[in-house]
């Protein structure tokens, strides 16, 4: 449940996710779902949602930005996202 919290209590944007946060945190552990079935249900939600919402950056709600602030971070993190989307490896792989 402590993720939980972190995404939407401290995070701006991550409640288009709830059904999927949901279904990742159940209390039991023997009920939570594989990283398969995470991952298709992350999938299957994600075709409901346009790709400009999806492009977002969750932002926290202890620090706001101001607009300026909030357009430069985003800039930079959809270079960066483009930058590593056109490369042959991932950018980092501790176990490699």
């Amino acid at each position: 449940m402590a993720y939980r919290h972190l995404l939407l209590e401290e995070h701006t944007g991550a409640e288009v996710f709830l059904p999927l946060i949901n279904f990742m945190s159940r209390p039991k552990p023997s009920d939570r779902p594989t990283a398969a079935e995470s991952l298709q249900r992350f999938q299957e939600l994600s075709k409901t949602f346009p790709s400009s919402l999806l492009s977002q950056r969750l932002r926290p709600k202890a620090f706001p930005e101001s607009t300026l602030v909030r357009m430069i971070r985003d800039l930079h993190y959809r270079i960066r996202d483009f930058y590593w989307s056109r490369q042959k490896m991932a950018p980092f792989s501790p176990l490699a």
